[in-house]
């Protein structure tokens, strides 16, 4: 193996930096300083480094670079760290494209040759196509079909997502001369009935099932396209900015107008906007939503708004759903990435309480790979406010609350490691360890019930889990870095 001796204050074991396949002469690079290349093994022996945490590089031959991080710890064994390297490409070679929808045994199409059908009920196919754009068409029986272009490149399997809507059939209904008043009278009655029905719909649904057009409309330098979610207090826009077109789309939360002549409600969805740019400020390179602009549309008396940046894509939730567990690398590194967004946070002394699957949205890189972004701090709690949510109630879902929101107490950043120990405990094993139809016996589980820990669960994570999820808060990790970090030991160990 090749290798490079470093000058240290205090030696600690090697570093061994491995590529999987075994690839030779690559460059290795530590803290941004060449330390070596990979030998014909495909590993690279780097000895003398202190004791401490490394940002460890490899370069590769088309430019690009792959990065982990790495604890040398004051200890003769090595500190290993290993690199997935993609074979380069054959000349000529075939592209491989994932075409997923959401209807079993759908038609998939390639520039207009069929080339299969979509198997199991989330339906998905995998063909190899020519390199270049494509043009993808996707139906089924009932619903209406959707064409995509993508561009597809050799190498790693390219991803198409393409959902389908159920076609709409227009309905035609007639009575004869003879229709009996009976028949009028039942109708009459299921017209009331239906409208009625109708009414308590309209005030329950809070998040449309799919984006619902509105008229064009203007809020301060933002023209509003189409409702993203509706909250209990806000509405989110998909909206575009009039006076910077470049910019691209944004999500434009706006305060519902009922609550706009409360004072103390529109300080607090205000604060939102503030604190989230005050947090990107003090730690630019957090996976946290980016806040455009917030303030009041036309003045002080103006409707109040955040413009965020516009994230689409895959929340954890589903995922799941889909994969229904998930390695323990792979869980601890996404949730690592959501402990590292809330760090700057909770320096601030602001406490999310909302960390849920669904908080956390993944939007796929260009070279592979995912993006994470935490969203939704509307219910975060400052620790010199007496209130956090826009209307004061308890914060969270039930399967996530940890047992001091659960009584209704002063939650702190302890509160957050505990929900999100529970959601690496979910993507590893399945499910929350409190599960009921009821919320509020989920809510006494989290206050009585012990933590079951089923075999899926590595005994490493077991360990970190057991504080983590401790119904005193005194005996969890006290600090967020501190959790990230055996997080990210957990990935190592993956």
């Amino acid at each position: 193996m090749a290798g490079l001796l470093l000058a240290a204050q205090a030696a600690a074991g090697p570093l061994i930096v491995r590529t999987s396949p075994p690839t030779a002469g690559l460059q290795v690079l530590v803290d941004g300083t060449v330390a070596g290349a990979t030998a014909a093994d495909g590993a690279c022996l780097i000895e003398g480094l202190a004791a401490g945490d490394y940002r460890v590089e490899l370069a590769l031959p088309g430019g690009g670079r792959l990065a982990r991080d790495a604890v040398v710890t004051p200890s003769p064994l090595a500190t290993q760290v290993s690199f997935a390297v993609e074979a380069p490409p054959r000349q000529g070679a075939a592209a491989r494209l994932l075409v997923s929808t959401n209807v079993g045994n759908a038609t998939i199409e390639v520039d207009g040759r069929v080339v299969g059908r979509a198997g199991g009920a989330d339906g998905s196919l995998v063909v190899e196509v020519a390199p270049g754009t494509r043009r993808v068409r996707v139906s089924a029986d009932g619903y209406e079909a959707k064409e995509r272009t993508v561009h597809v490149q050799p190498g790693p399997v390219n991803r198409l997502n393409v959902e389908l809507r159920r076609a709409v059939a227009a309905g035609r209904t007639a009575t004869g001369a003879g229709s009996s008043l009976l028949t009028w009278a039942l109708v009459g009655i299921l017209g009331v009935a239906v409208v009625a029905v109708a009414v308590v719909l309209i005030h329950l649904v809070r998040q449309p099932a799919r984006p619902e057009r509105v008229t064009t409309r203007r809020i301060d330098r933002y023209e509003v396209r189409e409702v993203l979610g509706r909250g209990g207090m806000a509405t989110v826009y998909r909206a575009r900015d009039a006076l910077d077109p470049a910019a691209g789309e944004v999500a434009l939360k706006v305060l519902d107008e009922a609550h706009l002549h409360d004072p103390d409600l529109v300080h607090k969805f205000l604060r939102e906007g503030q604190v989230l740019q005050e947090m990107a400020r003090r730690d630019p390179k957090a996976p946290l939503v980016e806040v455009r602009h917030y303030g009041r549309a036309g003045g002080d008396s103006g409707v109040p708004f955040i413009a965020m940046e516009l994230v689409e894509g895959e929340d954890l939730l589903r995922l799941l759903r889909r994969r229904h567990r998930l390695p323990l690398r792979e869980a601890a590194h996404l949730v690592a990435g959501v402990a590292r967004a809330l760090q700057p946070a909770h320096a601030m002394g602001v406490y999310h309480r909302d960390l849920t699957p669904d908080n956390v949205i993944l939007t796929e890189r260009a070279k592979g790979g995912f993006k994470l972004r935490l969203i939704d701090f509307g219910v975060a709690r400052h620790e010199y406010t007496s209130h956090g949510t826009l209307d004061g109630s308890i914060a969270g879902k039930p399967p996530f609350m940890s047992p001091e929101q659960c009584q209704g107490q002063a939650v702190d950043g302890r509160s957050d490691i505990y929900s999100l120990g529970i959601m690496l405990y979910t993507l590893l094993a399945g499910e929350p360890p409190f599960v009921s139809r009821n919320p509020l016996e989920v809510m006494r589980m989290h206050k009585e019930a012990a933590v079951p820990f089923p075999p899926e669960i590595p005994e490493a994570a077991v360990l970190v889990l057991d504080r983590a999820l401790a119904k005193d808060r005194d005996k969890r990790q006290q600090d967020i870095t501190v959790f990230y970090d055996e997080l990210c030991t957990l990935e190592r160990m993956g």
